[in-house]
């Protein structure tokens, strides 16, 4: 009884450090783009953005989108039923591709910027 508590503490221990493992930064070399139309985009929380794509079981967000000045509404104005291209951090989670959760760190609408965090 007491080895299956103590190995329990432990695998506990080991998901809650797993899941503090930040995003990387957004680099160029380590993006992955999708293209698509947009079906969605709606707030998450209180400072960030979940943009759907029409067919794709995805969803990308916009982590901390109010601080880095993005507003909500005029994003949705902009882009919803809109042809874009995102760009995300490729296998940031420790679950690979199996995790359906993206992090935005480019958007593009009609060859235009909408949105980056890359890095220089």
């Amino acid at each position: 009884m007491k080895k299956t508590i103590i190995f329990s503490a432990i695998v506990l221990l080991l998901l809650v450090i797993i899941a503090m493992i930040p995003i990387p930064k957004a680099t160029v070399e380590n993006m992955e783009k999708v293209k698509g139309l947009v079906g969605d985009i709606y707030p998450n929380g209180s400072n960030n953005i979940i943009v759907k794509l029409v067919d794709d079981d995805n969803y990308y967000f916009i982590k901390g989108a109010k601080d880095l000045g993005i507003n909500y509404t005029h994003l949705k104005a902009d882009l919803l039923y809109q042809d874009v291209e995102i760009g995300y951090v490729k296998n940031w989670s420790i679950f690979g591709k199996s995790n359906n959760l993206k992090p935005i760190c480019l958007v593009k609408s009609e060859d235009q910027v909408v949105f980056s965090t890359l890095a220089q």
